[in-house]
């Protein structure tokens, strides 16, 4: 008989598993990219420009996929409110 572990065991883009309580999953520039739907080369050119929470280690990027979804759902709501998704001056 096989052990079932207590909480549900889940995985990231990258496979690694993550437990409901050990959310801070930190995924790299192509996995971003494939959570937010689009081309890596967009993120690394308007991550500061979108203030995309994320993290330089020299060439290599890091987003916490905690603060990534939090940023997201912060445009989302800001769109259905009426309010500009850029930081652009009108």
């Amino acid at each position: 008989m096989a052990i079932q572990p207590s909480t549900p065991i889940r995985s990231n883009l990258s496979g690694s598993p993550t437990t409901p309580e050990t959310d801070d999953v930190v995924w790299n520039l192509e996995e971003a990219a494939a959570y937010l739907h689009c081309h890596a080369m967009t993120i690394k050119r308007d991550a500061e420009k979108l203030h995309i929470p994320h993290k330089r280690l020299g060439s290599l990027w890091r987003f916490s996929a905690p603060a990534v979804k939090g940023w997201m759902n912060h445009r989302e709501q800001g769109e259905n409110q009426g309010t500009p998704k850029s930081d652009k001056a009108a």
